[in-house]
């Protein structure tokens, strides 16, 4: 008989629990859209001083082969690189759109794109350079190279109109222009959100 009313009171208290944490789940905890995610605001600025701040894409990639052979070099397979050219699809930041419509003339009409670098091995590599390098005085060269993972790269290269992937893009603040070198990418930062 003893084991009977323990069995019971346990059970009508795992039956308060349960109720309770019911309850508070419908009516006081937050709900997902509610909660602001700080990581994906985009925060991207560009105007007359500053391009610069994190952006979301969402586009593919294709893939072309360009020659950076410049000056009075021939053409070898040393000047040829496979460029990854990002064609946006979607994203909700004017500032966005317009620096990267800043790269073409009045009259280009095609996709607007621009480059995350070239595909070296199974990895996309890119260069980029931003204040920070230029005034940390270590009299090295001031473009930075960046590797793309091996799995992100895999999940980029796979985008395609039919497939578009979203990125979280992010651009260091840049105050002066330079000569970029090939594999060049006016992005800093690359990751993938779905």
């Amino acid at each position: 008989m003893k084991k009977k009313k323990l069995f019971i009171i346990l059970l009508i208290v795992l039956i308060i629990l349960l109720v309770g944490f019911l309850v508070y789940s419908l009516f006081f905890n937050n709900k997902v859209d509610e909660i602001i995610d700080y990581d994906h605001v985009d925060t991207f600025i560009y105007n007359e001083n500053e391009a610069s701040g994190y952006v979301t894409v969402k586009g593919y990639v294709t893939v072309d082969r360009q020659d950076y052979c410049e000056g009075e070099c021939e053409t070898d397979e040393n000047s040829l690189f496979d460029v990854v050219n990002f064609h946006i699809v979607e994203t909700t930041s004017a500032d966005f759109r317009n620096y990267v419509n800043s790269f073409y003339s009045d009259d280009y009409t095609g996709d607007k794109t621009f480059s995350l670098g070239c595909v070296k091995g199974e990895t996309i590599e890119y260069y980029n350079t931003y204040d920070e390098l230029l005034n940390d005085n270590d009299n090295t060269n001031d473009f930075k190279k960046f590797i793309v993972n091996k799995n992100y790269t895999q999940k980029i290269l796979s985008s395609s109109q039919n497939n578009p992937i979203t990125l979280r893009l992010g651009k260091e603040k840049f105050s002066s222009g330079s000569g970029a070198p090939e594999c060049y990418s006016h992005i800093t930062n690359i990751d993938i959100l779905n």
